[in-house]
């Protein structure tokens, strides 16, 4: 059986981070991205970026501050699309808002099936079906 180095490669998760940790960087160096109210520090980001397996523990911190900074960036700059580590950050920041987006849907949706009213079909003893109404209160009647 020949030599294989396979199960050492990086998983997706690791790749993203890395990715993730190259996008903020490259944010930082153009001055996009701040340190300032965040957990992270630049040594720890550079260290991600430049490591096999970048790292995944602050993946959601990263992906946090990258959507916060971009929120606030001038989207000329984002979709200046003369460099391919440009495309990159305009690529995954629009997938990233679509995912935003469909969560916010999926929420909204969520919320408004909480607070729409139950309605129940009453059966009077005969096995006729009984009118039920509600007033404005939310109170039932049956008649």
């Amino acid at each position: 059986m020949p030599c294989s180095v396979d199960h050492m490669m990086p998983n997706a998760s690791e790749k993203q981070s890395k990715k993730l940790a190259k996008m903020v960087l490259h944010c930082y160096n153009r001055q996009v991205v701040s340190f300032d109210d965040t957990d992270l520090d630049l040594n720890t980001v550079i260290k991600a970026a430049n490591d096999f397996y970048g790292n995944t523990h602050i993946s959601n911190d990263l992906a946090l501050l990258l959507c916060k900074s971009l929120k606030e960036a001038d989207e000329a700059w984002i979709y200046d699309g003369r460099t391919r580590r440009r495309r990159d950050l305009a690529n995954w920041w629009d997938e990233h808002k679509s995912i935003d987006a469909a969560k916010d849907r999926r929420e909204r949706e969520q919320a408004q099936k909480e607070t729409l009213p139950v309605y129940k079909v009453m059966f009077m003893q005969d096995g006729s079906p009984a009118h039920v109404g509600i007033d404005r209160s939310g109170m039932v009647g049956v008649q």
